[in-house]
């Protein structure tokens, strides 16, 4: 299926390029090699290198290039070149020159057929960007070298790898794929980017199918944005029905054809792409019709343009090949050390590293420009906007006065820090901001494709443009308030913004219903959810269709905005908050071999949900990962510090630990001389996929936040250290103190354990001021509002359940709030507040208990809404002409005065008549729930319930004790005994005898 999908995209497409002529004298006659023409197609410094390439090629195959070229364009001597590269019977080292005159003899034939090259001619460098900071970034990769060479040579590794594995015809293409490709590390792999897992789950669905995807990718006579369109369209097909994306983006087509053609293609990467361009001033020319490649066109012709600098500095080409073993592909075309420096300059370097170069401009610091994007809104317009409280909320008035306060420009972590509040709070506001002036005047998209992965349609950069800076040490993202908005700020008066805002829904904040079975309690608690998450009137809900509604209200308990529970006379505070409960440590043995018993403090359902709900929405809607209630590990990476191991772990994508003496697999013939048994249980078995990982850095600080990807391996390819799992770090290099989360209680020396003090939201908290790319904004037009239902409050012991946190309920208190509290838990230690957007709903059974015996502190602190019977809502139900409604009213006015009138009955046991209207299903509502509740009303006092029911439903029998007992002196009154009477269920007349009227009075 996937080959006729290829098959198709391939078809209908052009594979013929126009040439373009590279000499400007096509009729020259061309000799052996070309040599002048063709070391300057390639560069003067890697030519000789090609040549010489080329010579020994003639030398051991004993051939003429040129003639092989005539006869057919090289491809009989290209195969024999190819397949002499993987024989067996030769050394490594011979091996290796094969592969290399390979890519020497493809480059002399791409001269020889004139084919397009993507950089259509040289410019001089002076005349298109600026030479001095090329120069300046050159001189600081060659100070740095050593760093950089030890986190980048893997480049070079990768792609020598390739050459020795790359076998388009192999047998098993799939495994072949995955292997030539394996060690490309994050240019393949990283954060939420996998279109290596992709390529290969492809390969292994329909091998066929992705080898020939790659040979039309790596066919050089194809143009190349037909083959990024095919490419993508053949990996879509696979991906699309599966509801997968398949990452096969600009960047991972550059990557897979600068491992074919390394001396010919540079790896791409569009935001370090963006960020150096702007530093050395490339700019560039935008055309009305551009293909879906130009950004890869135009950096091609930015790093072409640095080549020509880098060929000129034997210093740095020295240095670049010194670094390079026989396993690196030795770059002789230094296009790799080319795309290094454009990647140094773009990511190592920082802002600070230009303010002493008089040739960087602070405009081009920022993002997005002017050329790029324009808004086109006035100061005047904005004046009109701010005027707008339609589009301008006060909270939005007063974040722009902070941000004035700080010169114009901050970080939302920064604001955070000074004003309070978190980076999300921030994040929403100018989401929900710029999206309302986008509206208001109709501004342009501003989409951005970073790396042609996602395409976000930005609105924050209507109001701000931005750009990465250094804070603290830690690498955000500055927001900087455009020129025009400051300006209409600036004539403005905002030293003193209220922000009082009133709330949509009608809603309070700590509910209660209460009232007897079946008034509509559990009715009413979904019309009220949903109205808080919708931010709506409750009455606007209840005009709804019910069924509507349910679903919505489904939909948002699994989202989890909705958490439920039922309380009982068990229920105490451990469950509800938090306590110490114990683990059986089993799973530490092997094989069954039991452990100690250990405990730990874990979090309560209702203290998990409102960390839940504090928990920043932009980061709610990032895929970090994270299993359902995941643990959090501390791993040591060889100890504290800065070493080796950590770098090479945070580096490729995982954690490492040793013990290695005991071998890949622990059994329980396993000798534990040298201990670590707990920890290698649990790094091998206990830690889960989706688990949080911390990387110690010292006692109390962590340099790195992951979540694991991986099961247990071992790589024998290390020399120590070799138990392995892959982790996806979300943030790293940074320096986060966690000794108040971690309960005050430093971090021990074990090299893997779980961190039972540090819950979900403080990991959350934690990215959230480090997390470096931009969040996507969130679309929330519910203002992130959630609702805990309590059923059968009353029957809980509430001072039990509550604790501390009783106080901490209290609207006023509510955290976020400007008289907000937090307490300090007595287990955890840990200070806990109860979010404001935390909305409580309880349910009460005035039959079970009396809301006058409820606990006072509770009565104080939530409202409470009576539910009584509603006999109107069945006005329109009549069962043979008998009025439902005037048979429950008489019931229960009868039940009132017998008992009273928190032990009615509800209607909602009466309303399946609506659908079905029968006898048969009103006697099955009498015998099923109305018996048994007056039983349990009255404790079986059939006598009242006679008086209720009347005669026909509740039969009397007299006693005569002498008869009864067959003895004339028994001493005991005659009596009577009840029965209930069930062939009464089914004559509509007895229903009628409630009522105390005839048939015609009905």
């Amino acid at each position: 299926m996937q080959i006729n999908l290829l098959t198709k995209i391939i078809k209908s497409r052009r594979y013929i390029e126009k040439p373009v002529k590279y000499n400007a004298n096509p009729n020259r006659e061309i000799k052996m090699f070309e040599r002048k023409n063709f070391m300057v197609y390639v560069g003067e410094k890697s030519g000789a290198s090609y040549v010489s390439g080329l010579s020994k090629i003639e030398e051991i195959y004993k051939v003429n290039v040129d003639a092989e070229f005539s006869k057919d364009e090289c491809s009989t001597l290209l195969d024999r070149i190819k397949h002499d590269k993987k024989r067996t019977d030769l050394e490594p080292k011979e091996r290796k020159k094969r592969s290399d005159w390979a890519s020497h003899l493809k480059r002399y034939i791409a001269f020889r057929t004139e084919i397009t090259r993507i950089v259509p001619s040289v410019q001089n460098c002076s005349s298109s960007l600026d030479c001095d900071i090329i120069h300046f970034i050159i001189d600081k990769y060659k100070s740095d070298f050593l760093t950089i060479d030890s986190r980048e040579r893997y480049k070079w590794k990768a792609i020598g790898w390739y050459k020795q594995q790359w076998d388009i015809d192999a047998v098993d293409f799939s495994m072949m794929l995955a292997s030539a490709f394996e060690k490309a590390g994050n240019l393949l792999s990283a954060n939420m980017y996998w279109p290596y897992d992709m390529m290969v789950e492809f390969a292994e669905a329909n091998p066929e199918a992705v080898r020939k995807l790659f040979r039309m990718l790596y066919n050089e006579n194809i143009p190349l944005a037909e083959r990024y369109a095919a490419f993508r369209e053949g990996f879509e097909g696979y991906a699309k029905p599966l509801g997968k994306k398949h990452y096969q983006d600009l960047h991972a087509i550059s990557v897979y054809l600068s491992f074919e053609y390394p001396e010919k293609y540079f790896i791409f990467k569009m935001k370090i792409f963006s960020i150096f361009r702007k530093r050395v001033g490339y700019a560039v020319e935008k055309t009305k019709q551009q293909s879906s490649v130009w950004k890869v066109e135009i950096y091609t012709q930015m790093c072409q343009l640095i080549l020509d600098e880098v060929q000129k500095d034997s210093e740095l080409i020295q240095m670049s090949k010194n670094r390079l073993d026989d396993s690196c592909y030795q770059d002789e075309a230094y296009h790799l050390l080319t795309m290094d420096i454009v990647f140094f300059g773009g990511m190592y370097m920082s802002e600070s590293d230009f303010k002493n170069n008089s040739q960087e401009t602070a405009a081009l610091s920022y993002w997005p420009a002017l050329d790029e994007y324009n808004p086109g809104i006035t100061a005047d317009m904005w004046a009109s906007v701010l005027d707008d409280d339609t589009v301008t909320s006060p909270k939005n008035m007063d974040m722009f006065r902070k941000m004035l306060e700080l010169g114009g420009e901050s970080t939302y972590a920064h604001l955070a820090e000074v004003y309070g509040n978190t980076y999300g709070y921030y994040n929403r506001l100018v989401t929900s901001f710029g999206e309302k002036v986008k509206k208001k005047y109709n501004c342009p998209d501003c989409v951005d494709r970073e790396d042609d992965r996602t395409e976000r349609n930005q609105v924050w950069v209507i109001p701000f443009v931005g750009r990465y800076v250094t804070e603290n040490g830690n690498k955000r993202y500055s927001w900087k308030l455009r020129d025009e908005l400051k300006e209409a700020l600036m004539n403005m008066d905002i030293t003193e913004v209220s922000l009082e805002e009133k709330n949509v829904t009608d809603v309070g904040l700590n509910t209660i219903f209460y009232g007897p079975p079946g008034t509509g309690k559990t009715y009413h608690t979904v019309i009220y959810s949903v109205a808080i998450i919708e931010n709506k009137k409750w009455i606007e809900i209840e005009k709804e269709n019910y069924s509507d509604v349910l679903e919505r209200y489904s939909r948002y308990k699994a989202e989890g905005r909705i958490e439920f529970t039922t309380f009982h006379q068990s229920y105490g505070y451990e469950e509800f908050i938090e306590g110490i409960k114990p683990i059986l440590t089993s799973e530490d043995g092997i094989d069954g071999e039991t452990g100690d018993i250990q405990y730990s403090v874990q979090p309560g359902i209702f203290k998990k949900f409102c960390e839940k709900a504090q928990h920043p929405s932009t980061l709610k809607t990032k895929n970090f990962c994270f299993r359902e209630s995941p643990n959090i590990w501390k791993v040591s990476l060889w100890g504290t510090g800065n070493n080796p191991v950590r770098s090479e772990c945070l580096k490729n994508g995982h954690i490492r630990i040793g013990w290695d003496d005991y071998g890949k697999d622990i059994t329980d013939e396993t000798d534990f001389d040298d201990g670590g048994r707990v920890v290698l249980n649990a790094f091998m078995n206990r830690m889960q996929i989706g688990d949080i990982v911390f990387s110690c850095y010292s006692s109390t600080t962590i340099d790195a936040i992951g979540v694991v990807m991986g099961e247990y391996e071992w790589h024998d390819e290390y020399d120590n250290l070799k138990r392995l799992r892959k982790v996806n770090w979300i943030v790293k290099d940074i320096q986060e103190n966690i000794l108040s989360i971690n309960g005050g209680t430093p971090m021990t020396l074990a090299s893997v354990y779980r961190l039972s003090n540090v819950t979900v939201n403080d990991v959350y908290q934690i990215i959230e001021k480090y997390y470096s790319v931009p969040l996507s904004p969130v679309t929330d037009s519910h203002d992130n509002n959630y609702v805990f239902i309590i059923d059968e409050i009353n029957r809980g012991n509430i001072s039990k359940i509550f604790g501390e946190l009783i106080t901490l309920v209290e609207p006023i208190k509510r955290w976020g709030n400007p008289e907000g509290m937090k307490a300090v838990l007595p287990y955890s230690q840990k200070s806990f507040g109860v979010p404001k957007n935390v909305y409580i709903i309880g349910t009460m059974n005035t039959a079970d208990r009396s809301i006058s015996i409820i606990d006072t502190a509770l009565r104080r602190r939530f409202f409470f809404k009576e539910m009584l019977p509603n006999p109107d809502v069945l006005a329109d139900v009549s069962v043979k002409g008998l009025s439902v409604s005037n048979l429950l009213t008489h019931m229960n006015k009868r039940i009132a005065v017998l008992y009273d009138r928190e032990h009615t009955i509800g209607h909602a046991y009466f309303m399946p008549l609506k659908k079905n209207p029968t006898i048969k299903k009103l006697a099955e509502i009498f015998t099923n729930n109305i018996i048994p509740l007056l039983q349990e009303y009255f404790y079986e006092d059939y006598e009242k319930i006679r008086l209720i029911l009347g005669n026909k439903f509740i039969a009397v029998n007299t006693v005569n004790s002498n008869d009864l007992f067959g003895q004339e002196d028994v001493d005991l009154d005659d009596g009577c005994s009840y029965e209930i009477n069930y062939a009464a269920f089914d004559d509509i007349e007895s229903y009628r005898s409630i009522l105390n009227v005839k048939e015609n009075e009905v």
